[in-house]
This record gives C-alpha cells, sequence and structure tokens, in this order.
C-alpha cells in the first residue's frame, strides 16, 4: 500500500527519471539474495559464487561492482522473489555496506508485485553501524543522480550517512525504522548529512532518536538551497496518521554548524503543491515529540554551533493531518536557538502549522538574530479557528528572546495559564491575531503578549478573548529613546486582566504606549477589557509615555497608575508620581496647568465611564511655567459634554487623565495636593481662591482663558525630547509607507517636524547589505528639513539609489537602524535613535 501523501511525489520522480535515458554502457545489478556476502570477482558482473549457475547477486556484491563499474549512472534493483524464496526479503549485514563512490540508482521498489511496497528491508545483525553511506565519487556529474529508494531500514546507528562533497543525491520513499511486518523497530538516526548538497523527498522516520541530521556544509551556489527535505513524514507508524509512543521520533530534523562549516541554505518542506490546510506535496508531517526536550524541529542543540540561514515553510508540525484532535507528545515544535537569519513561513502559501506539542511552538535564544516569522498557525489548527494547544503549563506558544519579526499569524493554544507570546529581546510583533478570529476564543489562558525585556515594537496586532492582560510589560530596560518596547496600533479588546499592564519595581522602564502622531492608524483600541485600559506600577523612576489611545467599557480607569482607583498616586509610585493636568474646557480649546515643558493630549470623552476615552482633540507644549492651551480639531463643543487631558512630561512619564466638563471650573487631577487655608489672596499673589500659593507675578489658572505668564523666562527647551517627537513622527510615516511605497516612489513626507530654535533637522536610516560576515552599513533614506526659528515645518524623505536596490531584495521587509538629529544655529547638537523594521 503507496500512502496518499506520496502519490504525487512518485509520479514526478518516475517522469523525471524516465525523461533522463540512460548512456550506452550503463549497468544494471539485480539483487537476488539476502545474504551479506562480497563480490567474487570484479568483472562486471553482480556474482558472489562463480561457481553455481546463474548470477547470485547480493547487495554487498552489486555496490561493488558499481563502484567498479566505468559508467556513470548504473542501476541497483532487487527481485523480491527470489530473494523470498532464498531466506527472505530482510538483508542482514554483517558489517557497513561500502561507500558508494560513484553514480548509481538504487530502487527496491521497481519489482514489489504482491508484495507491500517497500518490500525490502536492510539492517544490522547487532542493531550498530552504518547501513548506507554516500561518498563524493556518488556526486552528479552528468549521469543519473544517485538515489537510495524505497527500502526499509532499521536497527542501526545511522541508515543512510552522506559525507561532505557529495552532491545532487536523493534520499526518496524509504521506511526508516519499520520492519517488513509494518512494526517500529528504532534507529538512532535515520539519515545523517555531512556538508552536502542533495534533497530528502517522501520518507517515512519512527521510533528514530532523530529523523535527519544536517551537520554543517557550504552554501549552495548562487543563492539555493544547499539541503532540501520535502514530503517526509517524521514519528508516524507506517500507513498511519496516528503517532504510537514507540513510533515516535525525539527530533525530526536536526541542523547544526560545525567548527569552520556553517550549515546554511537548507530547506525544510515548501509549497510546491497541494492546498494550503493539507499536508501533501512538499509538507513535511511531524508528530510531536518522544522527548520533553526534543523538538519536531531544531537549529541548535548541545554543544553543537547554531545553524545558519534555514527555511522552514508549509509544515504540519504537531498538529494532526486531519481533524481537530490533539495527538499527544512532548518537545517544542520549531526550536531555533541562536540560529540567524531564519525563515519561518513567509506567505500565505508558505504557511506552518504548529501545535499540539509540549513546549512552545516556536522559540528562540537570545543570539538569535533575524528570525522572521510570518503567515503562521501558532497554537492553531488547521481550520483556522480551532485551537491547537501545548501540553505544558503556563508555556508560551511562541517565545522569542532575540531579534526577529513574528507577523501576520494566527496564535493560540497556549499551554494551561500561559501566555500566547513571550518576548525577552527586541523582536517586533505586528499584524497578528493572538488570542482571537472574529469573536473565536483561540485558547490563550494567560497574557496575550508578555515583555521581558529590552526594546523591540508591538502594533497592529488584534488580541482578544485571552484569559489575563492583553498585553503584560513585565520587565524591560532604556527609556524610550534607548529604545524602550513601543505598543502602537493594537486593537485589544475583551480580555481578562488589563488592556495593557506595566509593572515591576526599577526594571520595566520606558515603554511607548500609543503613537505621537494622533492619525488613528496607530492609536491603539482598547475596549471591553475586564480591568484599566493601561495600568502601570513601579517604584517611581518608570517613565512609560502614554501617547494617543483610544477605546471603551474597561472595568477600570482608563489610565491608571499605582493601586487601583484614582486618587492613589504618590510622587514614588509609578511614572515619578506624575500627576495628570488641570484642564478648563470651553466650545473650541481648552487650557491649563501641567509639568513646564510637558506634552500635553486632549481627548474627546462620550461618557464619564472612566474606561472610555475618545478621539484626539488637540495637543499643546507646557510653557516654562506650565501654562498650556489647545484649540480642537475637531468641531465645536457643547456645554455639559466631557474632555479629558494627560500630559507625558520631558522624561516620558504619562500621567493619569483629568476630566472637565465644557463651560465649567477648572478640573484638577484626583491627587492634587490638598488646599491650603488661605487668606483670600492678597496683592502680592501669595494666596489665590482657596489658598493656593501662586509665585509672584503669575495669574493663576480659573475661568477664561490660558494663564499668561508675566514674569520669569522659560528655562532652555529640551533639544533632546523634541528629536525623539520628531523620531516618532518619522517612524509613524515610514510604517505607513511600507518598504513597497518607498521603493516605488523613492520617498515620503512627513508633516509636524519640530525644531526648538533656529537650525537643522536631519534624519538617517541605515541598513546592513551583503553577505553575514561581510555585509557593510548602506544609507537607505535621508531627509533634512532647515529652521530660521523655531517652528514646524514638513521633511520629505527620500530613499537613496543604494536603498532601492536593497529594497527590491526585501522580500519580507526591511531592518533599519534610525536616527534624527538637531544642530541648532547656536552648534548644540541632540538626536535620538532606534531600530525600526519596514513591512512589505
Amino acid at each position: 500500500m503507496t500512502p496518499p501523501h506520496r502519490a504525487l511525489l512518485a509520479a514526478l520522480t518516475a517522469l523525471v527519471l524516465a525523461v533522463a535515458a540512460a548512456p550506452a554502457g550503463a549497468a544494471t545489478y539485480t539483487v537476488n539474495r539476502s545474504a551479506d556476502v562480497p563480490d567474487a570477482q570484479s568483472d562486471g558482473v553482480c556474482d558472489v559464487d562463480t561457481v553455481a549457475a546463474g548470477e547470485q547477486c547480493t547487495l554487498r556484491a552489486a555496490i561493488e561492482e558499481s563502484n567498479a563499474s566505468a559508467s556513470t549512472d548504473d542501476a541497483i534493483r532487487f527481485d523480491p522473489t527470489a530473494m523470498n524464496g532464498a531466506g527472505g526479503r530482510l538483508i542482514t549485514l554483517n558489517s557497513s555496506l561500502p561507500s558508494i563512490a560513484d553514480q548509481v540508482d538504487i530502487d527496491a521498489g521497481t519489482a514489489c508485485g504482491s508484495f507491500e511496497e517497500p518490500c525490502v528491508a536492510v539492517r544490522n545483525f547487532d542493531g550498530a553501524g552504518l547501513l548506507f553511506t554516500l561518498a563524493p565519487g556518488a556526486s552528479w556529474n552528468g549521469g543519473t543522480t544517485t538515489k537510495i529508494a524505497k527500502l526499509r531500514l532499521y536497527d542501526a546507528t545511522v541508515g543512510v550517512q552522506v559525507l561532505e562533497g557529495t552532491t545532487m543525491w536523493r534520499v526518496q520513499d524509504n521506511l526508516f525504522g519499520t520492519t517488513l511486518d509494518g512494526t517500529t523497530n528504532g534507529i538512532a538516526i535515520g539519515i545523517e548529512i555531512v556538508g552536502t548538497l542533495g534533497e530528502v523527498v517522501g520518507n517515512e522516520f519512527a521510533g528514530a532518536f532523530t529523523g535527519v541530521n544536517i551537520l554543517g556544509g557550504p552554501e549552495a551556489p548562487d543563492g539555493g538551497n544547499a539541503n532540501a527535505l520535502r514530503g517526509n513524514r517524521f514519528g508516524f507508524p507506517y500507513g498511519s496518521d496516528t503517532p504510537t509512543d514507540s513510533s515516535r521520533v525525539a527530533t525530526g530534523v536536526r541542523v547544526a554548524s560545525i567548527e569552520g562549516d556553517e550549515a546554511a541554505g537548507n530547506s525544510i518542506g515548501g509549497n510546491e503543491a497541494g492546498s494550503a490546510t493539507t499536508c501533501d506535496g512538499a509538507c513535511n508531517l511531524f508528530a510531536a515529540s518522544s522527548s520533553p526536550t526534543g523538538a519536531a524541529i531544531t537549529l541548535h542543540t548541545g554543544d553543537a554551533l547554531p545553524a545558519g540561514a534555514t527555511t522552514i515553510t508549509g509544515n504540519f508540525i504537531g498538529v494532526p493531518p486531519t481533524g481537530t484532535t490533539c495527538q499527544g507528545g512532548f518537545g517544542r515544535g520549531v526550536y531555533v536557538g541562536e540560529a540567524d537569519n531564519v525563515t519561518i513561513g513567509g506567505s500565505e502559501a508558505a504557511r506552518n502549522y504548529i501545535g499540539c506539542v509540549g513546549g512552545p511552538a516556536l522559540e528562540t535564544e537570545v543570539q538569535a538574530d533575524g528570525t522572521s516569522m510570518r503567515f503562521n498557525y501558532l497554537g492553531v489548527m488547521p481550520d483556522g479557528t480551532t485551537p491547537a494547544p501545548l501540553s505544558a503549563a503556563d508555556t508560551p506558544t511562541v517565545w522569542l528572546r532575540g531579534e526577529g519579526d513574528l507577523s501576520d499569524s494566527r496564535i493560540g493554544g497556549s499551554g494551561a495559564g500561559g501566555p500566547g507570546v513571550a518576548l525577552g529581546g527586541p523582536s517586533d510583533v505586528y499584524g497578528n491575531l493572538i488570542g482571537a478570529i472574529a469573536g473565536n476564543d483561540l485558547g490563550i489562558g494567560g497574557d496575550g503578549v508578555v515583555v521581558a525585556g529590552v526594546g523591540g515594537a508591538i502594533f497592529d496586532n488584534g488580541i482578544g478573548l485571552v484569559g489575563d492582560d492583553g498585553i503584560h510589560v513585565a520587565a524591560g530596560d532604556g527609556a524610550p529613546a534607548d529604545n524602550g518596547v513601543r505598543i502602537t496600533g493594537n486593537d485589544i479588546s475583551e480580555n481578562g486582566g488589563h488592556g495593557i499592564h506595566v509593572e515591576g519595581a526599577g526594571d520595566p522602564t520606558g515603554a511607548v504606549i500609543g503613537e505621537a502622531d494622533p492619525d488613528p492608524a496607530g492609536t491603539n483600541r482598547i475596549s471591553d477589557n475586564d480591568g484599566a485600559g493601561i495600568r502601570i506600577e513601579g517604584d517611581g523612576t518608570d517613565r512609560h509615555a502614554i501617547l494617543w489611545n483610544y477605546g471603551s467599557g474597561n472595568g477600570g480607569q482608563f489610565v491608571d497608575l499605582g493601586p487601583e482607583g484614582p486618587g492613589n498616586d504618590t510622587v514614588d509610585g509609578p511614572n515619578e508620581g506624575i500627576l495628570g493636568p488641570s484642564i478648563q474646557a470651553t466650545a473650541t480649546a481648552a487650557s491649563g496647568r501641567a509639568e513646564p515643558g510637558a506634552h500635553v493630549l486632549v481627548f474627546g470623552k462620550a461618557s464619564s465611564d472612566a474606561g472610555e476615552l475618545g478621539d484626539p482633540l488637540g495637543e499643546a507644549t507646557a510653557d516654562g511655567d506650565g501654562d498650556w492651551s489647545a484649540t480642537y480639531a475637531a468641531p465645536p463643543k457643547l456645554d455639559g459634554e466631557l474632555v479629558a487631558a494627560l500630559q507625558v512630561d520631558d522624561d516620558g512619564n504619562g500621567s493619569e487623565l483629568t476630566v472637565a466638563t465644557v463651560g465649567g471650573p477648572l478640573s484638577e487631577p484626583a491627587d492634587a495636593p490638598p488646599e491650603q487655608p488661605g487668606d483670600g489672596g492678597d496683592d502680592d499673589g501669595g494666596g489665590g481662591p482657596g489658598g493656593d500659593d501662586v509665585p509672584p507675578g503669575i495669574v493663576p489658572p480659573g475661568p477664561g482663558p490660558a494663564p499668561v505668564p508675566v514674569c520669569c523666562a522659560p528655562p532652555p527647551l529640551d533639544h533632546a525630547a523634541i528629536a525623539r517627537g520628531n523620531l516618532d513622527r518619522i517612524v509613524a510615516a515610514l510604517r505607513r509607507a511600507r518598504v513597497r511605497t518607498l521603493r516605488r516612489r523613492g520617498r515620503v513626507g512627513v508633516r509636524g517636524i519640530r525644531a526648538a530654535a533656529p537650525g537643522t533637522v536631519s534624519f538617517q536610516a541605515t541598513a546592513r547589505a551583503g553577505r553575514p560576515r561581510s555585509a557593510a552599513t548602506v544609507t537607505v533614506l535621508k531627509g533634512t528639513v532647515s529652521f530660521t526659528a523655531a517652528g514646524t515645518k514638513r521633511m520629505t524623505i527620500r530613499m537613496t539609489k543604494a536603498g532601492r536596490k536593497i529594497a527590491r531584495r526585501a522580500r519580507r521587509g526591511l531592518a533599519l537602524r534610525t536616527r534624527v538629529t538637531f544642530r541648532g544655529a547656536d552648534g548644540r547638537q541632540a538626536g535620538a535613535q532606534r531600530r525600526l523594521r519596514l513591512r512589505r
């Protein structure tokens, strides 16, 4: 019985072999004896006994004759009927077979007749040692591709070993670890490949410690794949889609470099054939591992060096080939480890389905760089709506400690109580559906995304129906200018905890929540969460910026600092104890007091519900005395409507909201200090209504227009803060433009670039181009704008000629290092920088 998933591959292979006609002089040796006896003499005839009538041809003798043949395209075939009559179709070796040093096509499936294919088995008598070895002499040089096909190989340390320097070979349609009666009889390593270029196609691996072990090897010429693994099955009994304890494989595919020889350019899977939700054609099917420390695919293990660039596409890993019920098992799905430049998925057609494993579906270590994970279903069944949960409790579906991007994927099925995505490094997470799709629960019991590291960006995701917080920032380092985590443009709704939750003492610093540009595309929608919309806890040194966000229906305040509820902020609390600004609202503008130099954001409010916040109305920068005024961008407000404001000080600390009624009195933050007894106000300004102390010469805040300072020159403006703001505006514009727009038009305009004084604002984005070990830094985008005085202008960012070349090759986005510099006319210079990944 030939399994259905191999029918297409078998037909294509037969066609290729038929077209490649053998040249004259090709020899065919037919194995008709199961004994392990060498050839009697090297005479072009496979015969172990020249005295007996006819040719007595063993597998060992056939390889010996092929090696000695002058032909480059010999064939070894089998006569299972004759073998059956002469002691069985099982070849038991006394020692490893001779290395195959000449091109030869070994195929045991051409004459199986009534026997079930594969109908010939090869094993070692003591279950140890090698069975087949391919040496460099077997490399393709114009004749038949060396092939080992349609055998059952078991009871050995290694079934097929391919030595370094061997190229253009194929191991196809074999059963590794399966006996002639169909039972599993393990093999330590099915195929071991050492620095070669070839194909592993349509094989089945059962009961192995490692199915395919790839070690070292040069990257293929012209950017091709060093080794291609397509249409294989790992961990299933022959003829069944249900794994058993004995059939599972500890590691399906292992790729590791060796000293001085990187394992790079290998491809696992493909999308040449089949539908997006069916594992056929080039798709590899992996059962979950037999070992808690194993993995379906691992690119770094033990003391071995990590793999180089590897492509993993179109595979079913852990999830069943049909139905939506997990089949048990252990281990991880794909363990990248410290490997660089790994591509997992990449398009809808190349999507991987990974779930129903023990550990994370995907996992990387800190040193991993350039991991691209796009368009995959992780912890989700192929139907796209059913969870494919992990079996280990508290385990994240995706655990990223290194640098890369996770995008355009569906993520669900974490281990009980675990998060969907755990970030321990500066990876970008964007465009994903995490926890829910169209109101359907994808089964994340913990947080949607938990951040426990530095930098990165979480943007344009849908995060819903998770058991705890939508996004939980539990640790991190660096103020906003130092690449703290940025959270923008997400839809965070109907989660069991807070929408966004930032906590910890001292460590989680520099989160930026929301977009500096009030463009709705960059704002977070935070609605209908059981807790607060944004909850921040800390020890007073946090510097979490809260910018443009909106939403409704949250169970707590929309922005909540410190202990639960308003009125509890303290100077040693989160964000250095910053209070909301005071605010008075009229029909067309709002004004009040804030921290000197603070950025004040003004929002509409549709209701008095503390968990609701509306659209942007306007923004202002408080002057040196803390006075601010903002004119609404929207139509005039009616008396009795509500307006809210928050402030972000020069250190990046965001406040809670202060709410005011249009046409009503000045509204103070809930945590404003209690009023002190006053004298009703004396002529030196020492007391005001309610006893507030007011510095001499300052008009106290009250109804009417914004307060006007009448003395005291403002302190010098913070050039660095303005540079950070300009960088935020540029990054927002570039993200909206994406690589494809830049590649076509070569430029993008950015409104609202600011200067604190006469001078020049300049922007530069660089990328690395070339091979990893010799890559050069190239300027990709740049722009400048000059100011004759402090003010606001538009900047045009242009793509360089070298940048266009890089953009044309950027298949999965473009990773940039960006910098904005302001050089004032007085010679002072300040700048801000961070990494950015542009999507296609």
